[in-house]
């Protein structure tokens, strides 16, 4: 428990940050859904999907090398030449897009007249490229409470600047430019560059007065770690953004872009997994990193975080779900038919965090190939599931789609990760604990079908307390050892 605690406070202030940020996204969401239609949503959510794939790619799995090279000598060179590959990289991707604009257009369904929002996509991929390496360097140092300031305020940064552009720019003739003549994608757009472009604020100007050195031996290195870790990612974050490009294109309702407007706003509810997720993994690689330069034999602290992380996320399922009617109140009536695709979707970013979880062998064995070899898997059944169900199913078969491509890629990692770098994983608790959260929800459903005098909140917060109730049986003797700490830590205390 004594090695976790860093982790755990790690993952506290980047779950922090990221809550926030994220709370504060999603609250544009209801916003968005007033001003626009579910059409104009949908192309919205599939510009989006196609930013996440090329900020991938973008990045070229240097993040993950720089955590693997980095220590306290080489630090700033190694930043220096990751940062110029990284930039030099993004600025040919503009280029390539915007001279190609009209074929990657036509790949991507995006509008018929795209060039300005070809333009602004591009853009934010690369900042926000470069931004990752300067975040995942201050993730390095431990300078948690500096990440979490310029997060927060490049999201508050796009959101003044949305409402800026949407309640008042959009409606004026200024300077002689007509900018009502704009479109509302290209608004909400450029209110996120603009917001990308922040952190540059921080660190731009002291980076432009230091001296700065090169070293192509060192990148050479890197990129020969990095890259199968670009390719692995950027499958993987394929594969869990192809199901909306797919909806468009394989939908045979007469609005494919409002099917996915509708799957968009609902998957959007599953935010809080996903946020989940995202703050463990911030946290999880300097840390494990780091362990596994202290001790590589001792894979019980994996074990234990494995645990802990997917009980955590069964609370996060089981709440979300339990209080669905809460979170309705976020979108308008038209969306709430997906409301069945948020259980499915919940999993699915749950499965994802055990996958990601469950990468560590391959990444302190160097075997990162089979990272890749995981992603084109976990692809390969994500695409064919797809275009054998969202003809019938639309974005349900989608979501389904999702859930299968997941569970392939957990099951053939935690396979071949126990013959390479075999770790004790509890899978048999955690799957009673699985089975435990889906028979609660199962249940709460019953009852509030057929038990109309006790209000919906009601079951819902008997529920959440019957999970963790069931969760504190299964670790007694861990809940008993915090028990006894904190009773000495408050004895001592008092004698002090």
């Amino acid at each position: 428990m004594g090695r976790l605690s860093s982790l755990a406070s790690d993952t506290v202030i980047y779950g922090a940050t990221t809550i926030l940020s994220r709370l504060l996204n999603w609250l544009l969401m209801p916003y968005y859904l007033t001003l626009v239609t579910k059409s104009v949503y949908g192309q919205f959510s599939g510009i989006y999907a196609i930013i996440a794939i090329l900020l991938v790619l973008a990045c070229l799995g240097l993040e993950t090398g720089y955590f693997r090279f980095v220590n306290k000598e080489n630090r700033k060179t190694i930043f220096d030449t990751l940062n110029l590959c990284m930039v030099s990289f993004g600025l040919l991707l503009v280029l390539v897009l915007n001279i190609f604009r009209e074929p990657f257009a036509a790949l991507f369904s995006f509008p018929e007249d795209s060039s300005m929002i070809m333009l602004i996509s591009s853009l934010i991929v690369v900042t926000d490229a470069v931004n990752s390496l300067y975040f995942a360097d201050l993730r390095f140092i431990r300078q948690g409470k500096k990440y979490a300031l310029i997060r927060l305020l490049q999201v508050i940064v796009n959101i003044i600047f949305t409402i800026f552009f949407m309640e008042i720019l959009r409606y004026q003739v200024l300077f002689g430019i007509d900018f009502t003549a704009f479109g509302d994608i290209e608004y909400l757009l450029l209110s996120n560059l603009i917001g990308s472009l922040t952190p540059f604020l921080f660190y731009v100007p002291g980076y432009l007065k230091e001296k700065h050195s090169v070293d192509f031996a060192l990148l050479k290195q890197v990129m020969t770690y990095s890259l199968p870790l670009l390719a692995m990612g950027f499958f993987g974050i394929t594969n869990q953004e192809i199901e909306k490009l797919l909806i468009l294109h394989l939908d045979i309702s007469p609005d494919p872009h409002g099917q996915l407007g509708i799957y968009s706003a609902n998957y959007k509810i599953g935010v809080l997994m996903a946020v989940f997720t995202q703050s463990f993994r911030l946290a999880f690689e300097p840390f494990f990193f780091k362990e596994t330069q202290r001790d590589k034999s001792d894979t019980s602290v994996y074990a234990e975080s494995m645990k802990y992380f997917y009980m955590f996320g069964l609370l996060i399922f089981v709440g979300v779900i339990l209080f669905i009617p809460l979170f309705n109140y976020i979108i308008q009536p038209e969306y709430y038919e997906g409301n069945k695709i948020i259980p499915i979707v919940l999993l699915s970013q749950l499965l994802f965090g055990v996958y990601y979880n469950l990468s560590i062998w391959y990444k302190v064995t160097d075997k990162t190939y089979y990272g890749f070899i995981f992603s084109v898997v976990g692809l390969t059944v994500n695409v064919i599931m797809n275009c054998l169900l969202i003809p019938s199913y639309s974005y349900y078969g989608a979501a389904i789609s999702a859930f299968t491509a997941f569970f392939v890629m957990v099951l053939v990692s935690l396979l071949l990760g126990k013959k390479h770098y075999p770790i004790n994983y509890p899978i048999l608790k955690l799957i009673n604990l699985t089975l435990i959260a889906i028979f609660i929800v199962v249940a709460y459903t019953y009852f509030t079908d057929n038990f109309y005098l006790v209000p919906w909140y009601v079951w819902s917060v008997v529920g959440v307390l019957t999970y963790l109730l069931v969760v504190v049986l299964f670790e007694k003797k861990n809940v008993s050892k915090v028990l006894a700490y904190v009773h000495n830590k408050d004895k001592n205390r008092k004698q002090e």
